[in-house]
């Protein structure tokens, strides 16, 4: 499971076999997805701080599984001012 400095936005699957949840620590943000009958995770998205300044440039907000439990869908937030927020699809 993970050891994250924090965990939030999580989504049952409508499956019920996998839970996706962000998360984020000072090296990077992720999206990851935890198998619930084996409490084994994958991280499945991840952004990287950058190597200069070492902050993060972005996180992931509002993960969602699309009805057949094969999709994620997800907002990437930049945390920069005027860039524009995403929407996408894993």
């Amino acid at each position: 499971m993970s050891s994250a400095t924090e965990i939030y936005n999580f989504s049952w699957s409508p499956n019920s076999e996998k839970i996706a949840f962000t998360n984020r620590n000072k090296e990077s943000a992720n999206i990851e997805v935890v198998d619930v009958e084996t409490l084994t995770s994958e991280t499945v998205i991840s952004a990287q701080a950058n190597k200069t300044s070492k902050q993060l440039q972005s996180l992931f907000v509002g993960v969602n599984w699309s009805p057949d439990s094969h999709y994620l869908a997800y907002i990437n937030h930049p945390l920069k001012k005027n860039i524009n927020r995403t929407l996408n699809v894993y």
